[in-house]
């Protein structure tokens, strides 16, 4: 079982098929070649599109500046644990299920995992059907429960009334521009294709998801008088909203 790279037009074509589809975008960050190996193949029975890091420190960059469904992660990483990455993805925003992985005995990794933002957690050694079932089941859960309310120096946006204001006044935004800054702000650091942006915020499709969103951005951008520069551009990948870290 090979493991694709995808990339390029043949990444734009997936990312634009998979989810009509029911296909998931899974990472597993994980050192053990074998584990890897046995992950890849069975979720990759049900079209899921698996991708993998091997050491921390790739695991880390690949789960904060790319978009994925779900992601499984193990404990010991070389480079950084993997506790570490899950709980610099939650700081930052992220909320995708997170899978951990930790050894039959390990109570305490459990406890901690779980108390770090993890959805759930599989022993080592672990069967197929194990694995596939609980994949399949943490789409079904709720969501955490999303920042409703952005405060950037005097830019404050409501997501529940979605208003948004600079020093106290009204910044009028179109339905779409307010979902694209919603979904931007929401994920702080995480990077959107174009290609993921117009499905979410688009009723209806478009042939050039490119030009769309660099549109929008750049009205957006614009109407955020002083701080259009939170929506950064990662060129020839997407599009994010900075990390709190970075703002100015």
């Amino acid at each position: 079982m090979h493991l694709d790279s995808y990339n390029g037009q043949t990444y734009k074509r997936i990312e634009r098929n998979r989810r009509a589809a029911g296909v998931a975008r899974i990472l597993i960050i994980e050192d053990d070649p074998l584990v890897v190996s046995v992950v890849v193949e069975a979720l990759s029975d049900f079209n899921h599109v698996v991708e993998a890091a091997r050491t921390g420190h790739d695991g880390r960059d690949m789960l904060l500046h790319d978009h994925y469904d779900l992601a499984i992660i193990d404990w010991d990483l070389p480079g950084v644990k993997g506790i570490d990455i899950l709980a610099e993805y939650r700081k930052n925003g992220g909320r995708i299920p997170a899978l951990f992985l930790t050894g039959l005995q390990d109570i305490h990794k459990k406890v901690t995992a779980l108390d770090t933002g993890a959805d759930d957690y599989l022993c080592k050694p672990f069967s197929y059907d194990e694995l596939t079932a609980r994949v399949a089941a943490l789409p079904r859960r709720p969501p955490k429960e999303p920042v409703r309310m952005l405060q950037v120096g005097e830019l404050k946006v409501d997501f529940n009334l979605r208003a948004v204001t600079i020093s106290g006044a009204a910044i009028a935004l179109t339905a779409r521009e307010f979902s694209l800054l919603e979904l931007l702000a929401s994920n702080p650091g995480q990077v959107f294709s174009s290609e993921y942006v117009v499905e979410k915020i688009c009723p209806e499709p478009a042939l050039d998801a490119d030009h769309v969103v660099r549109q929008l951005v750049m009205v957006l951008r614009k109407k955020l008088t002083g701080y259009g520069h939170l929506i950064e551009t990662v060129r020839g990948t997407g599009y994010r909203f900075a990390r709190s870290e970075n703002i100015n």
